[in-house]
């Protein structure tokens, strides 16, 4: 995960964003989403690229997947607190799962 779509530097500085990377890893959440929730979220990140990918879990089950990025952002910057606390609040949320 980088953090490459840059955005209000006042406010929320830089959102996340993945980048190919051979080698390297993206830990995060996996949803499971109907059709008609995948039509929808394919519309609302119309902006970013949609790559389908294999995903293991951390039980090591292989899943198939998506992410979107943006191959265009390539400068790092900060996060801010809040946009961080975000990200950490919504995988702490998730892990009733594991």
């Amino acid at each position: 995960m980088s953090f490459s779509i840059l955005a209000f530097r006042c406010a929320e500085p830089a959102y996340s964003n993945v980048q190919p990377s051979p080698g390297d890893e993206v830990h995060g959440v996996a949803f499971k989403l109907d059709k008609p929730s995948q039509e929808k979220l394919d519309k609302q990140e119309a902006a970013y690229r949609k790559e389908i990918v294999e995903l293991e879990a951390y039980d090591g089950r292989k899943l198939k997947g998506f992410v979107y990025y943006n191959e265009s952002m390539r400068t790092e910057s900060t996060p801010s607190k809040r946009y961080l606390g975000i990200l950490v609040k919504g995988t702490d949320n998730c892990k009733w799962f594991l």
